[in-house]
């Protein structure tokens, strides 16, 4: 992979969210960009969330109650349908045959001159990586690295899936531990690349905003949050995975 034209490029988007097809599409960074696929997203409120079997029962009852016990868990209908989405992305993916593909959200701000900047940064990108997150929310917990120079660091958890890109075989995965829905999307990458060994990469100067982050305006998100949003268990879980990252 040398530039964006050795990679697939899908954006995902509700069909009753024209204006923010209108405002992605309008973005001048496209212009410097191969074709870009749309995928339809999957609405939520056209889910049967008592009986619907690919996502947990846990998570069906959380969705009816609107209520979580934590930060990964799902209890809106626009996380399941979100987490669909990415799902009916990495399908497309697959079946195209192609082995890379950049997975946007509609609502990511990409910088005018994203193509010449991902064309500049893959150049130093690790042999290993199999997926390299693009845009993020909150710091992600990167490994501590040996190589100072490099400007891509290995992480192990990471919040916002609005931008990344992905190897095949990286989907290939990610499709076969799907179902049942259990947590957002992201934290269900993280754990699949935790298991699998696959590493998750970013670079450290090249990123992509969210918008709903700026505007607070989200399909996904309960403006209540969680019983224990206000906690930050993220040290002791990072440092859990850490200690035991070799285990079978």
């Amino acid at each position: 992979m040398k530039d964006l034209t050795d990679v697939n490029i899908y954006y995902i988007n509700l069909d009753k969210r024209a204006d923010r097809k209108k405002n992605f599409e309008a973005q001048l960074a496209l212009a410097a960009m191969p074709p870009i696929q749309r995928i339809p997203a999957v609405h939520g409120l056209s889910l049967d969330t008592r009986f619907d079997k690919q996502i947990g029962v846990h998570t069906r009852v959380q969705v009816i109650t609107e209520h979580r016990r934590s930060h990964y868990e799902i209890h809106s209908r626009g996380a399941l349908g979100a987490s669909l989405s990415h799902i009916k992305a990495w399908k497309t993916f697959v079946d195209s045959g192609a082995e890379y593909a950049l997975i946007i959200e509609d609502d990511a701000q990409l910088p005018a001159t994203f193509a010449m900047m991902f064309r500049d940064s893959v150049k130093d990108l690790p042999d290993d990586w199999a997926i390299w997150i693009l845009g993020w929310n909150n710091k992600p917990s990167d490994v501590k690295s040996s190589d100072k120079k490099s400007n891509f660091r290995q992480i192990l958890h990471f919040v916002g899936a609005h931008c990344y890109v992905i190897k095949r075989k990286a989907a290939q995965t990610l499709l076969q531990e799907a179902y049942p829905i259990e947590n957002h999307v992201e934290h269900f990458m993280s754990n699949v690349a935790y298991l699998h060994r696959l590493h998750i990469v970013r670079h450290l100067h090249l990123y992509v905003p969210q918008m709903d982050r700026v505007l607070t305006v989200s399909d996904v998100r309960k403006p209540k949050g969680c019983p224990t949003c206000v906690v930050d268990d993220k040290p002791d879980e990072i440092s859990a995975r850490v200690n035991n990252m070799t285990k079978n």
